[in-house]
Formats: C-alpha cells, sequence, structure tokens
C-alpha cells in the first residue's frame, strides 16, 4: 500500500530552539524506570551499554520511545533522525 512521499516541514539550514530536556523526576513513572535499569546496569555489566543507549540517556519516557520507534523504523530513504525528530515534534505538541 503506497502512502505516497512522506511530507515533512524538515528544514536542515532552519535553526530551532531547542527546550532544555525535562528532568526525569518529573514524572515518578519514568524516574521509577530508570532506578530499576539503574540497579540492571549494576547486576548485568553485559547490557550497560544497551541499557544506557535505550533508557537511561533519556530524560523522558518519549525520549526514549522516539529513540526505539526511530531505530526500527528507519531506513535508506528515511532517516533514524528525521523520524525521531517528527516524533519528537509530535511529544512536545501534544498535552
Amino acid at each position: 500500500m503506497d502512502m505516497g512521499p512522506v511530507v515533512s516541514d524538515h528544514h536542515p539550514g532552519k535553526r530551532r530552539t531547542k527546550q532544555p530536556p525535562p528532568h526525569p523526576a518529573a514524572d515518578p513513572v519514568w524516574m521509577a524506570i530508570r532506578e530499576e535499569v539503574s540497579r540492571e546496569v549494576d547486576r548485568e555489566s553485559i547490557l550497560a551499554s544497551f541499557l544506557h543507549a535505550t533508557i537511561l540517556r533519556h530524560n523522558t519516557l518519549e525520549d526514549a520511545l522516539s529513540f526505539h520507534l526511530a531505530s526500527k523504523l528507519g531506513c535508506p530513504s528515511l532517516s533514524e533522525m528525521l523520524i525521531r525528530e517528527v516524533m519528537d515534534e509530535a511529544f512536545a505538541s501534544s498535552p
């Protein structure tokens, strides 16, 4: 099923003001997830790199979700960075 070309308002030369990332403590669920993952990093050192990349380096659940989905959906014709930017904009525009 062809859905036509992907349209985005992303412009490589366009500068956007990036808001400071929210502190993880603003979301108690995300804070609990990060604390559990931190304990797991201490127990399972072989998973440390993966857990840092997918959970601990992200300040919000939305950031981690957009990172994970973009890595799954990215392809040569649609970069992971563009997918992530679109998702981040969607999360930022919804309450």
